[in-house]
């Protein structure tokens, strides 16, 4: 009786592993939605999902999921390393009352060495008729937790109640956050950008190019452990433009065009910024050095506000 029962016992622990084994195996490393797609198919291109998060589950470590078709496919919280294409249907995410991608891929995983997320091609949505027709009820389009990049390239981020991108590093993970922003419009947030790394020691490396930012209180933000470099951009209609606070900021800023803000850069103390052939005009007042600096390397212009204000830094040569 007592054999029996073991092999039985045996049989059974045998028949999970191989299930578990199957469930690993049968994860794609390219998987397909649709807006015609169930979360029951397989999500392959004939037979595709529904939703982000239905093909999430299908698809392999550093796998994609491409989108065949234009429609909103819901919120996705990415917890490893991961390729999100809206493809030319330039998908959609209707964040109601939610954010759209949360980025928290934790370390201690071998099979998952590069903790990275990659959004190309989605227009992220945060309006919604909750309080009456266009309502911001959306929180943030995509907020950053945890990994060691995040590439967010072709996308639009709209009507967020907090921040379109927000970096938000774990006091738990000392390792360096990357962040890549390219060709990426984010309009009627309260902030386009916000940064922070909450580690000591951590610190967030931030690049963006060719980004559009309209309509925010404020544009771009670095707050606490930041390096933020913003190049071939245009930040215009919100009432600060790029600042820095908290401490240990540096942003250089090159060729952007900031104009009707209350205030059109900032650096608050121990933050610095370096700014070269940008365009500061129509704004309440251009430069606030309030405590940090604002040094000129070359080319800027800086005229038609109602207060310019003054570089602190000496003008050196752009190399």
């Amino acid at each position: 009786m007592n054999c029996l029962r073991a092999l039985k016992t045996f049989f059974a622990l045998l028949a999970l592993t191989l299930a578990l084994a199957s469930a690993a195996q049968a994860q794609a490393t390219r998987t397909f939605i649709s807006g015609t797609g169930d979360d029951a198919f397989p999500c392959s291109r004939t037979a595709p999902c529904r939703t982000f998060a239905g093909a999430f589950l299908k698809t392999a470590i550093n796998g994609e999921i491409n989108v065949l078709d234009a429609g909103s496919f819901g919120t996705l919280n990415i917890t490893k390393s991961i390729t999100v294409d809206g493809n030319a249907a330039h998908a959609g995410v209707l964040t109601s009352t939610n954010t759209g991608f949360v980025v928290n891929i934790a370390g201690g995983n071998a099979d998952d060495p590069h903790r990275s997320a990659r959004l190309r091609n989605l227009s992220i949505n945060g309006a919604g008729t909750s309080g009456g027709v266009g309502t911001r009820v959306g929180i943030d389009g995509v907020r950053f937790f945890s990994g060691l990049s995040l590439f967010i390239e072709n996308v639009v981020i709209n009507d967020m109640s907090q921040d379109g991108v927000e970096v938000n590093g774990s006091f738990a993970d000392a390792n360096a956050m990357n962040l890549v922003l390219d060709n990426v419009q984010i309009r009627n947030c309260n902030r386009g950008l916000s940064a922070l790394h909450n580690h000591f020691s951590g610190q967030v490396v931030a690049k963006l190019n060719n980004v559009r930012i309209h309509a925010c209180a404020e544009g771009i933000l670095g707050n606490g452990r930041t390096r933020i470099n913003v190049r071939d951009s245009l930040v215009t209609h919100c009432a600060t433009g790029l600042r820095q606070s908290g401490g240990d900021n540096v942003m250089n800023i090159d060729d952007v065009f900031v104009s009707y803000a209350t205030t059109a850069l900032e650096s608050d103390a121990d933050s610095t910024m370096r700014v070269s052939d940008t365009v500061i005009t129509q704004n309440a007042t251009g430069l606030s050095a309030n405590g940090g600096t604002i040094t000129s390397l070359s080319g800027n212009s800086v005229s038609g506000n109602s207060v310019n204000g003054a570089f602190t830094g000496a003008a050196v040569p752009k190399t």
